[in-house]
């Protein structure tokens, strides 16, 4: 491409709606309960389509959703915006296992979890370090988080909210001197 950019970030594909009132939201095809898991696997296709058009071959896209069709659409999957936790880690590896059943084999998590990930803490030190062991095993070794926006109102019951995010999870959360040397030795 003309700007350089060769992989998009397709955050929402499943979509996120504001209240989960699955029945009500309507497509040309029909309801979201009829047909709302085709969402991701179009908005895959979408992008690859449009990358295609524009003379590319090996086309990847990170995609927060997929379904059944997807991965023919270059999609590699990550589970979304994760707790920062033990039972959460534990969730990806079933995740993971999923993905591979379902024939999507380009699958990725945020390690040490998206929100609510605290640095001090000897428990989420502990975690984040099993998560990287775990990254290392999977298909794409990925790490996201960061307090970009410190957001203080709980998860909604219906619909979207906001929690703090993980600025644990990233690296230079510990400091330049330990993120000048995971960055040297992750670069090749």
């Amino acid at each position: 491409m003309i700007m350089g950019v060769q992989i998009y970030w397709l955050d929402e594909a499943e979509p996120e709606y504001t209240v989960y009132d699955f029945d009500n939201y309507r497509y040309y095809e029909g309801s979201n309960l009829q047909v709302g898991n085709k969402f991701p696997v179009m908005y895959s296709k979408l992008f690859y389509d449009g990358l295609k058009e524009e003379g590319h071959t090996d086309i990847v896209n990170l995609v927060r959703c997929a379904w059944a069709g997807s991965q023919k659409y270059g999609a590699l999957v990550w589970s979304g915006d994760i707790d920062s936790s033990f039972e959460s880690l534990r969730n990806q590896v079933a995740i993971g296992l999923n993905m591979a059943i379902a024939g999507i084999p380009w699958w990725t998590t945020d390690i040490g979890g998206f929100h609510g990930g605290l640095n001090t803490d000897e428990s989420f030190r502990e975690c984040l370090i099993r998560w990287f062991q775990f990254g290392v095993f999977s298909p794409v070794f990925r790490m996201h988080g960061g307090d970009r926006e410190p957001h203080t109102l709980p998860l909604a019951k219906e619909g979207g909210g906001r929690m703090p995010s993980g600025a644990g999870t990233e690296v230079w959360e510990y400091g330049g001197k330990k993120h000048m040397r995971f960055y040297q030795n992750t670069w090749f």
